[in-house]
């Protein structure tokens, strides 16, 4: 919240959509397709996302780890480029709410 304040809105939102399409490609691609067994694709790439996001309290492991398995259900019924729109849909939603 505070680099916000210091950083242009819009470079935030280019921050955000480069980490969605890249934190999409290596979880919900790389090891997605690393990985041959769908229950660990699930379980490393869900562990993987949230401790990418440095979880701090219990709360926030929920949160991540929740985010994480809904990214990948939707890779699992869809493909990459629906993980990849609703984690970027996710950031942005989050990223209005703190302005």
């Amino acid at each position: 919240i505070q680099a916000q304040k210091q950083v242009p809105a819009f470079s935030i939102l280019l921050f955000l959509v480069n980490a969605s399409v890249v934190e999409e490609f290596l979880y919900r691609e790389i090891l997605w397709k690393l990985i041959t067994k769908l229950d660990m694709r699930f379980a490393l790439t869900t562990v993987l996302f949230a401790l990418a996001h440095h979880p701090t309290s219990i709360v926030a492991w929920c949160l991540y780890g929740v985010m994480g398995l809904v990214l990948g259900l939707v890779r699992c019924k869809t493909d990459l480029v629906g993980s990849m729109s609703l984690h970027l849909i996710w950031n942005v939603f989050v990223f209005a709410l703190l302005m």
